[in-house]
């Protein structure tokens, strides 16, 4: 029996426990589930510790993002789980729990941010090198098959133009041909937590430049002739129902097709209703939480207070059952934490 899923699909055993605290819900059903670990955070580059207590405990705590003391107890067993897809910028620091992860049973997916904007877009990121590098050691322990290369978001701007773009995206393609087959891409979208921060980028020359219907799609074709010649296929993200250029196709970050080519499960051929109307994705359970990513990308949907996600992320306790501290007592699965390397101070 599965021990948490999203209950849009079909009946579920609701169990709930509350106190003064937190309403705890433990949802069980026979739906498939994909873990997703995390649109929220960077969990593989600065959390990788907790997730390797928390499979080998086999559940996480997860607070509702819009009420923190609503927490989710979810499965992570193999038995319960489908697949883990990891998004990242630096998979670096989880590439040596990944042996024992494959051990237990686990399906794995990496979904790997390199864009190599400037550093006023990702003042905090890993150098371009570091993140290509990792991905080759990843490539041998996973295969190609199971990474995919985001690409995303393209933002077109005075200082970093469209042949910029060109230019970065075939040096990065030729660098990441044979670590993947895969490589997704979208647009820059405005978001409350990033858009002042990008009116203040626009006065210095990062600002997202308007294009056209025609000019989007004229620079996926070029970017997509790129890909080809790197033996990479690519997809657009929320693309809904748009026109696509050849050599482009409509594509899922949480990818259904793929976990099902890959590992042979059967998911279910439904969206995800949390997400945005034109987004494809499969349904999933996400065990990040907000606010606790510190790569400090200017862009960034995630986080709406660097400072307070620097803070959060010297609140993490690599033993607790919820990535950061609940309100009710924690849970403590008895290995010690790893010692965090300190957050990386944004500069304006």
């Amino acid at each position: 029996m599965r021990m948490m899923t999203n209950i849009d699909f079909a009946p579920a055993l609701l169990l709930s426990i509350s106190n003064k605290y937190c309403n705890f819900h433990e949802i069980r059903n026979t739906l498939s589930m994909i873990i997703s670990a995390s649109r929220r955070t960077d969990i593989p580059a600065f959390y990788s510790s907790w997730i390797n207590n928390r499979l080998h405990a086999g559940y996480c705590d997860v607070p509702n993002p819009f009420n923190i003391k609503v927490v989710s107890r979810v499965s992570l067993t193999p038995t319960d789980v489908d697949a883990i897809v990891f998004w990242t910028r630096y998979p670096a620091p989880i590439i040596p729990y990944l042996p024992a992860f494959l051990q237990m049973g686990h399906n794995i997916i990496f979904l790997i941010t390199v864009t190599g904007y400037p550093r006023f877009l990702e003042p905090c990121r890993p150098s371009v090198q570091k993140s290509l590098d990792s991905i080759a050691r990843l490539a041998e322990i996973i295969g190609p098959g199971r990474i995919v290369w985001r690409y995303d978001p393209i933002i077109v701007t005075e200082r970093f133009t469209w042949e910029n773009h060109r230019s970065h995206f075939r040096r990065l393609a030729k660098a990441l041909s044979g670590c993947t087959q895969h490589v997704t891409v979208s647009f820059f979208q405005d978001y409350t937590k990033n858009r002042a921060r990008m009116e203040q980028a626009r006065r210095y020359g990062f600002g997202p430049l308007p294009l056209s219907f025609t000019e989007e799609n004229t620079l996926l074709a070029e970017l997509a002739s790129i890909s080809q010649t790197c033996n990479m296929t690519m997809s657009m993200c929320a693309s809904g129902d748009r026109l696509l250029p050849d050599g482009v196709q409509p594509g899922a970050c949480i990818d259904g097709g793929l976990i099902e080519q890959e590992f042979g499960v059967k998911l279910p051929k439904v969206k995800d209703p949390g997400q945005r109307k034109s987004c494809g994705c499969a349904p999933s359970r996400d065990i990040g939480m907000y606010d606790s990513c510190t790569f400090g990308c200017t862009y960034c949907y995630a986080v709406k207070n660097f400072d307070l996600a620097a803070a959060n992320r010297r609140r993490h306790k690599a033993t607790g059952t919820s990535l950061l501290p609940l309100p009710a007592r924690q849970v403590n699965s008895g290995q010690l934490p790893l010692p965090l390397a300190q957050p990386c101070t944004r500069k304006s």
